[in-house]
């Protein structure tokens, strides 16, 4: 033991003092004890809610940029007993969305789009009667009037997704009415951005696949996220499972996944989706013009926005949030901008869209009575 170098110590500690370091260490350990104190609290809260929901996945929280909880439980492929944890990817289904409304406004930045440009104008191979009526910024906000894919014939037939190559998709949708007027109501459409990602490809340099990787995924530093229509044995993705009348799991097979291109298709693991988050936090890839027209508050580009009660309903937490559902894989994305926090619940084994909001606004409000 080198005695000489524990004698000095006290010296070096007189000498931080003079330098007004240890308010600084004071404040570190403060901190560090507050985020201690957050996730011994939080861990009760997500346990209770797992062991109620036989919840299998991932939750994710974090403060700016420090990670605040994480968990993990249960299975991420029931065949072969592997359990989920940090590595694992979830199919995140209409989160897509958030990544191809970014890839649009980023066209019109570019000039290589107009948001009041009509569908049959800057996409003229898709012939119906009323693609003229419906435009790019309607299809961005649900407020075409498109069908959504649920209303596709057959669709929830057995084996009735198969059939819906791109031409017999795009030929189905051609030959159906309009729900409404468009930009008169709004109806969320799986089709909106499946004919948003064709346009991509229209106007890009690039397929939709390569500007998502070269314009967001390269950038933002998603180094695990993937289609779920191309195969990437890097890429470990949780299997699908719903649960049956037994109290046990079946597997659910994504039927031809490619029909879910630029509007569902997308896996990603938890970090690869906090990247993602804190990316929409900063602002990334859009101007403020460009954000402010996706977060328009009366008619946003896909995120939601509204506010959840403080636990004493003293006052109300804003918040940004968008989800996921597709076979068994449900997904949350919640984003507190005030407080610079981040709330990610990931499930593969069917949990109710409805448990993950409840779960994901429990977080939210203990954070913000932590944060005060």
């Amino acid at each position: 033991m080198n005695f000489p170098a524990l004698i000095a110590l006290p010296l070096s500690c007189l000498a931080l003092v003079a330098c007004g370091q240890p308010a600084e260490i004071t404040a570190q350990t403060e901190e560090v004890e507050q985020v201690e104190a957050q996730t011994s609290a939080f861990a009760p809260i997500v346990d209770s809610w797992a062991e109620r929901t036989q919840f299998s996945g991932n939750v994710l929280v974090v403060r700016e940029n420090e990670q605040i909880f994480e968990t993990s439980f249960g299975l991420a492929n029931r065949e072969a007993n592997i359990p989920v944890d940090a590595d694992t990817s979830f199919v995140v289904a209409s989160l897509t969305k958030t990544f191809t409304t970014v890839l649009t406004l980023q066209a019109v930045e570019a000039g290589r789009l107009e948001l009041d440009a009509s569908l049959a104008s800057v996409l003229p191979e898709f012939v119906a009667p009323w693609a003229n009526t419906v435009t790019v910024r309607q299809m961005l906000q649900n407020r075409s009037g498109l069908p959504h894919y649920i209303d596709l014939p057959g669709w929830f037939e057995p084996g009735g997704k198969l059939p819906y190559t791109r031409e017999h998709l795009l030929d189905t949708l051609a030959s159906m009415p309009l729900r409404f007027d468009p930009g008169t109501e709004y109806y969320y459409s799986n089709a909106n951005f499946y004919l948003l990602g064709l346009i991509l490809d229209r106007v890009g340099d690039q397929p939709y696949e390569q500007q998502l990787i070269s314009q967001l995924l390269e950038p933002a530093g998603l180094t695990a996220t993937g289609q779920i229509y191309q195969q990437d044995e890097r890429l470990r993705l949780a299997g699908n499972y719903m649960p049956d009348e037994d109290g046990g799991y079946f597997q659910v097979e994504i039927e031809n996944p490619a029909v879910f291109r630029a509007t569902g298709s997308l896996h990603v693991t938890a970090t690869d989706l906090l990247a993602w988050g804190q990316a929409m936090m900063r602002g990334d890839f859009l101007s403020q013009e460009s954000q402010a027209v996706m977060l328009d508050p009366d008619q946003p580009m896909t995120w939601i926005l509204t506010e959840v009660p403080t636990l004493d309903d003293s006052e109300m937490i804003a918040v940004r949030t968008y989800n996921g559902r597709i076979a068994g894989h449900v997904s949350m994305l919640t984003l507190l901008p005030q407080s610079q926090e981040i709330v990610i619940v990931i499930s593969n084994n069917g949990v109710d869209y409805g448990e993950l909001a409840g779960l994901s606004v429990e977080i939210a409000q203990h954070l913000h009575a932590g944060a005060n």
